[in-house]
């Protein structure tokens, strides 16, 4: 491995200490510990976490579309409670509760869509649309890198059935001479169509598949598609790349040979933490259930050949200290102490059981009948900076009943607002629907003279009258951090936390 900063370089594989596959995930902190030898550097940026994991349906199946399974997004911190990591036996970067929101929050406030939409959905697991996240482990998912469209050959409920001996396929209410295609996925089994006699015949290649499934009975679960058959089905085993959200993965410059170590403590509840649905589901071999399996974890050390300079090296970090509290409904006055060197907030509302129940993912910033998007105006006042300074309005939402009803979204600004603070806005952010879809997140820099070292936010937030499930707000206060580490002929000898001014 090379960089183009060194020329030689690896990474490096390091297991958990203890058993971290299957039923022993959840049992103790994971601890990843090693050692880096002189002369060689490591950096924490390159270094990476790979999560083996698998999803099914009841009895072990792969899911369906119809299952309503979906891996959550960000399906790594998904599996944690909190995260450390030491240098030299000392603690230098943490985050200490609510990590999953907090790998959330800096990922969308972060990474620009250009990233998510490439390595991000592909490899981290960061895929914001709950449908597309459904395709992406489904038997019949067609996703992503699915060149074929569907069309439709149907009306509410058609149906078709097909004979295995003969690969004839008998619909009811089918228009198979409406529209061109050649590829049918019935109950999840992936047939190529050979010829279409009239509305209601066709025929299919007989298969190995067909032939061990046998006949298939009138269903009305099936979908048609043109462009030829392909095989880019879903895949419920997957790896995800992931790095916990701690400002020490963020820190891109080479570290001096010595001691290292990252604890994670696993989430008890970590399976339908995992998953997302649009029902609540539970764990479990009977029918509707799923069940999520972490098959290993992994970290990936990057390390180069390299000698720093004998000098004191400042680390300087940006960490996360996510706190809660309960909403009521209406207008509400809350306060917060956030950590003095805080340069940012951002908030979100939650239900209260995101994480434990499966129609609300612990990463996905919503509550009950979306009732996130009702927050009609808020106002925070840190640090003698209170954000919005006029306290406008913004919903998305229905006014009026059919057919006279307008359909009000007028929230553009406060995503705007959002992206534009948090530096995004130029480069490419999520969009405004992505933005939606994940729940809003509202982000606001409060950059300041480091001799103005504030601790109290004020907070008014107005919502609906009632919610209708228990819910949360979240605020997220980004602060900075620094330790200070010495090295002699290119080991550490000291690591020293400094405060930040």
């Amino acid at each position: 491995m090379t960089s183009a900063r060194y020329p030689s370089g690896n990474l490096s594989e390091i297991t958990c200490q203890k058993s971290v596959q299957g039923s022993s995930f959840s049992s103790g902190n994971q601890t990843f510990v090693w050692s880096v030898g002189s002369p060689n550097i490591f950096i924490p940026a390159e270094s990476v976490f790979v999560l083996d994991v698998t999803v099914t349906a009841n009895n072990g199946k792969q899911p369906l579309l119809s299952d309503e399974i979906a891996l959550a997004t960000d399906v790594g911190s998904c599996l944690y409670n909190n995260a450390y990591a030491k240098v030299g036996g000392q603690d230098v970067s943490s985050v200490t509760n609510f990590l999953p929101q907090a790998s959330i929050v800096n990922n969308r406030l972060k990474k620009t869509r250009t990233w998510t939409e490439s390595v991000g959905r592909s490899i981290h697991g960061l895929e914001p649309m709950y449908l597309e996240r459904k395709k992406q482990i489904a038997y019949d998912g067609k996703f992503v890198y699915d060149k074929n469209s569907e069309v439709n050959v149907g009306i509410v409920g058609s149906t078709v059935a097909v004979a295995a001996a003969t690969g004839v396929v008998t619909g009811v209410n089918t228009t198979f001479t409406a529209k061109n295609f050649d590829e049918l996925v019935i109950d999840g089994i992936h047939l190529k169509v050979i010829s279409v006699t009239n509305d209601t015949t066709a025929a299919v290649e007989i298969t190995a598949e067909l032939t061990a499934f046998g006949n298939i009975a009138a269903t009305t679960k099936f979908q048609a598609y043109s462009g030829g058959p392909d095989d880019a089905r879903g895949n419920n085993r997957q790896q995800i790349v992931w790095q916990p959200p701690i400002g020490f993965f963020d820190y891109n410059e080479p570290m001096g040979a010595g001691d290292y170590m990252i604890q994670l403590n696993p989430n008890a509840d970590y399976k339908k933490a995992a998953v997302e649905s649009l029902l609540s589901k539970e764990v479990g071999t009977a029918a509707g259930n799923f069940d999520f399996v972490v098959n290993d974890v992994k970290l990936y050390i990057a390390t180069y050949k390299h000698t720093i300079p004998d000098a004191p090296v400042i680390m300087g970090l940006r960490e996360s200290l996510v706190q809660s509290k309960t909403l009521q409904g209406g207008t509400e006055q809350f306060q917060f102490t956030v950590p003095p060197s805080t340069v940012g907030l951002s908030f979100f509302i939650q239900a209260n059981d995101a994480g434990s129940n499966t129609s609300h993912s612990v990463t996905s910033l919503t509550t009950e009948n979306s009732e996130q998007n009702l927050i009609s105006s808020y106002q925070l006042t840190y640090a003698n900076k209170t954000v919005p300074q006029t306290r406008w309005s913004g919903v998305l939402d229905v006014i009026g009943s059919t057919p006279n009803q307008i359909s009000r979204c007028t929230l553009q600004q406060r995503y705007h607002d959002t992206f534009t603070e948090a530096g995004l806005i130029e480069y490419g952010p999520e969009s405004l629907t992505e933005w939606v879809e994940g729940g809003q997140l509202v982000y606001h820099n409060f950059v300041r003279s480091s001799e103005f070292r504030a601790t109290q936010l004020q907070f008014s937030i107005t919502g609906p009258v009632a919610y209708t499930v228990p819910t949360k707000l979240y605020v997220v206060a980004h602060y900075k951090s620094s330790v200070e580490i010495q090295t002699n002929s290119g080991m550490i000898t000291s690591v020293r936390s400094l405060s930040v001014m």
